[in-house]
C-alpha cells in the first residue's frame, strides 16, 4: 500500500476518516450500505459514482439527505459505463 501511494502521490487513510475528506468524488465498490445518517452528515464530496448495489443504508432517508445537501448520486449497480459517463462530466465541468 505504501508503494502505491509513493507513486501516485496518495495519502493513505483510515476507513472511518475517508468520509469526512475534501474529496470530488466518493466511489463505493463492492461494499454496500457505506451511506448512511452519520457518514453523509460528514460528507464533503459533490458526487457519489460507485458500483455498489445497495450503496444507501435506507434508500428513502439517505437519499433525500443527498439530495437536499446537493450531492450527485449515481446508483450504477454492475454498470460502470454509467459511472464513466458521470465521471466525463464531472471532468468537463471542472475544466470549464
Amino acid at each position: 500500500l505504501n508503494k502505491v501511494a509513493a507513486t501516485h502521490n496518495a495519502e493513505i487513510v483510515s476507513p472511518d476518516s475517508i468520509y469526512s475528506l475534501d474529496i470530488d468524488i466518493y466511489a463505493p465498490c463492492a461494499l454496500g450500505a457505506t451511506l448512511n445518517t452519520e457518514n453523509i452528515n460528514k460528507l464533503k464530496c459533490s458526487i457519489i459514482a460507485g458500483a455498489a448495489n445497495n450503496q444507501l443504508a435506507d434508500e428513502n432517508i439517505h437519499g433525500k439527505m443527498l439530495m437536499d445537501k446537493g450531492i450527485i448520486y449515481n446508483y450504477d449497480e454492475n454498470n460502470e459505463l454509467v459511472s464513466m459517463e458521470i465521471l466525463d462530466f464531472y471532468d468537463t465541468f471542472v475544466e470549464a
